[in-house]
């Protein structure tokens, strides 16, 4: 990646990958109370549909990220469209809005579910 423009901005799908994984098997997300987004460094965000799964297999999830990137489906299990994270935080209206970012405030997954689970 070092060769390659912006390389600063560029994220690690490997990284993307585990956390898609990680995120789709808690019993939030199974039950329907959570909703997974990614925002690409274009402004390009995938909306997963309810209870999607992404393939265990990485280089099976690579390839779809890349069909998924090159056909840009309004409608399916996983939905694209332009937006800019100050839109797509609008969008995530919700009580709790987690976003993970190299911007954002240092911390660990533990104390992220304390602080989620804390009325």
């Amino acid at each position: 990646m070092v060769k390659l423009e912006d390389q600063f901005k560029r994220g690690r799908p490997d990284l993307v990958h585990v956390t898609l994984l990680n995120a789709t098997s808690t019993p939030l997300y199974q039950d329907g109370r959570a909703k997974v987004f990614i925002h690409t460094r274009n402004d390009v965000v995938l909306e997963f549909k309810e209870q999607t799964r992404p393939p265990k297999s990485y280089a099976r999830f690579r390839d779809l990220m890349r069909k998924t990137l090159r056909e840009m489906p309004e409608t399916g299990l996983i939905k694209t469209y332009q937006l800019p994270m100050e839109g797509l935080l609008k969008r995530m209206a919700g009580d709790e809005v987690v976003g993970l970012s190299i911007q954002g405030r240092e911390s660990n997954f533990a104390d992220l579910a304390v602080r989620l689970t804390a009325e």
